[in-house]
């Protein structure tokens, strides 16, 4: 007998994805999701890999898969914070009596951020009511934080937004600031 080192069989048998080849075909068919419909939840994410490639997907995998292509399609929420310097910097130019400060610690680490637009500014000094209202709302998501409203109250009983805050909390520094 002699001994052939060529392989002669047909492969029948389709591997399944493994590791980043998984990752990068969920967020693919994620960012086909959200480009057609808007949104994309994990739960469809389960039944689209099932049905297209034949994969059996547990839930925290579907929400990673969604996570990961949420980030492709939006880009990382991380990096938005560091959008904000030059975005305040760009509305002061472009927008005349604007107020926008964006505050970070010594490392570059977002603290706070304050925004108020100057025709909102002008419109609060000609025309609304001398009187201001400051509301939150929580932000939810990986940093959290507050999101803070000034509104004052037009002629018609109407609620005018002033300007906004973001802040790590409603009784925080910040809020004094």
């Amino acid at each position: 007998r002699k001994h052939s080192s060529k392989h002669t069989c047909v492969e029948t048998r389709v591997e399944p994805l493994r590791g980043r080849s998984k990752c990068h075909v969920l967020a693919e068919i994620v960012d086909r999701k959200l480009r057609a419909d808007g949104v994309c939840t994990p739960a469809a994410l389960q039944k689209e890999a099932g049905s297209a490639l034949g994969v059996t997907l547990n839930y925290s995998q579907a929400h990673r898969g969604v996570v990961r292509g949420i980030e492709r399609n939006k880009g990382n929420p991380d990096d938005s914070y560091y959008h904000l310097i030059g975005y305040s910097n760009l509305l002061q130019k472009l927008n005349p009596g604007t107020h926008a400060v964006v505050h970070t610690d010594d490392s570059h680490t977002f603290r706070y951020s304050f925004m108020a637009l100057g025709v909102c500014i002008q419109a609060f000094r000609d025309s609304l009511r001398p009187i201001i209202a400051v509301d939150g709302t929580i932000l939810t998501g990986k940093r959290g934080g507050t999101l803070l409203v000034a509104v004052g109250v037009d002629a018609n009983e109407q609620n005018y937004p002033i300007a906004f805050g973001i802040v790590d909390s409603e009784n925080g520094e910040a809020m004094y600031l």
